[in-house]
């Protein structure tokens, strides 16, 4: 059996996001020059601020809707990775020390191509200056190494990688919840690539 492919990311640079945004955030031209990757951002951004916005139907429950949006900003975020490859410019997720960019991309590939994440309410404790309060979010709760396994792109990395991987997006998710986890990946990849 071939052994898998060590990709190099560094698990201590995952961004340290301190915070999250009271309104969704937006992506300027100041910071991200490329007009087209500034688009596809700020969709991303749009797309996770109504996961908690979505409302079910008649025929349709909420749970799918949110996760279709979750789906959608993902695939917008790694949209900016062919952006990037039609400028001629070299940005790709995989190819990055930064372990965010590997999950934002296994995580998309997988809700493409494999299966669905189910997103659950869940309390988050937030401070604004003295005052605490409870904001309420979302967090992605059936997370597994046997799900991403199931990738084509899940052979290249071992599966203490997956793990690994797993495990940092967990528990930056919990800070604020995934929607505020997207805002701030958006915002990160536009540092990222802002030069473009």
């Amino acid at each position: 059996m071939a052994s898998k492919k060590e990709l190099h990311y560094e698990p201590s640079v995952f961004p340290a996001f301190d915070f999250g945004h009271v309104l969704p955030p937006k992506v300027t031209s100041a910071k991200v020059k490329n007009a087209e990757i500034r688009g596809s951002l700020s969709a991303a951004i749009y797309l996770a601020s109504q996961i908690e916005l979505a409302q079910g139907s008649i025929r349709l429950r909420v749970e799918p809707i949110r996760s279709a949006y979750f789906r959608a900003a993902l695939s917008e975020i790694v949209r900016v990775e062919d952006i990037a490859k039609a400028s001629k410019k070299n940005f790709k997720f995989t190819e990055s020390h930064d372990p965010l960019l590997h999950i934002i991309k296994l995580l998309r590939n997988y809700q493409v191509h494999v299966g669905v994440f189910k997103l659950e309410a869940g309390s988050i404790g937030v401070q604004h200056g003295d005052a605490e309060g409870i904001y309420e979010s979302f967090i992605v709760d059936n997370l597994s190494v046997k799900e991403l396994s199931k990738l084509d792109s899940a052979s290249k990395y071992t599966d203490g990688q997956l793990e690994e991987l797993l495990r940092l997006f967990d528990i930056h998710q919990r800070k604020f919840g995934v929607v505020q986890l997207l805002y701030n990946s958006c915002l990160h990849v536009g540092e990222l690539v802002g030069k473009f």
